[in-house]
């Protein structure tokens, strides 16, 4: 399944999500997943721009609300070493506050996410940066030209940022074949745009799409 979320009004910091959408987010992912996944032995939960760590850390109050028993792994990157401490320390932080196990926590410290092999996550939250194509320097725009192409099988002109990110988030999911859930904060224009059609078509032969305005 895969949740997009428009940015919220006035919303413009690409560092900061607020953190009523981030549960809000976090809550109809899970919803998205196969309804047994509460008996699944494993659960991988990834958020590749994770900042503070807000999705990461209303992953982790649902599933132990949902007394899930199985191992879990939650998994972070980000470009900001004072993101990666503070995610680090609030994770380990929330999760003995709510009396359960640390779990595994995994928070790396990257210079390009997009570079990087995400692993077969059950469930990736994220708000991506939203750079546009022509800021990018070039490796980055190799990479976000990279996981587009991987996910359409065509070449798409002058793709930002966020487009990588939720390209490589849904070629991810798929290596999953009991099946998995995307939660992201996307930009209106990518859910309108006439440019970005054959994108979402894309995406939309792969996943189930819901729109949380």
């Amino acid at each position: 399944g895969l949740l997009a979320a428009r940015p919220m009004p006035g919303y413009a910091d690409i560092h900061f999500t607020d953190p009523s959408l981030a549960r809000s987010i976090v809550e109809q992912a899970f919803l998205a997943l196969p309804s047994d996944w509460t008996s699944w032995t494993s659960l991988d939960v990834l958020d590749p721009a994770c900042g503070s760590g807000v999705f990461l850390s209303e992953a982790s109050r649902l599933i132990t609300e949902s007394d899930f028993s199985g191992s879990v792994t939650l998994r972070g990157m980000d470009r900001s070493a004072p993101a990666v401490e503070t995610a680090s320390f609030l994770l380990r932080f929330h999760a003995v506050d709510e009396g359960g196990e640390t779990g595994d926590i995994d928070i790396q410290l990257v210079d390009d996410a997009l570079e990087l092999d995400w692993g077969s996550p059950d469930v990736i939250l994220m708000n991506p940066p939203f750079v546009r194509h022509r800021l990018l320097r070039e490796e980055a725009r190799s990479a976000v030209k990279a996981a587009v192409r991987e996910l359409t099988g065509a070449v798409v002109r002058e793709p930002d940022l966020a487009v990588g990110f939720i390209s490589r988030a849904v070629t991810s999911l798929r290596r999953k074949p009991r099946g998995g859930a995307l939660g992201t904060v996307v930009p209106a224009t990518l859910l309108d745009n006439m440019q970005w059609a054959g994108w979402r078509e894309a995406i939309e032969a792969l996943a189930e799409r819901r729109v949380v305005a």
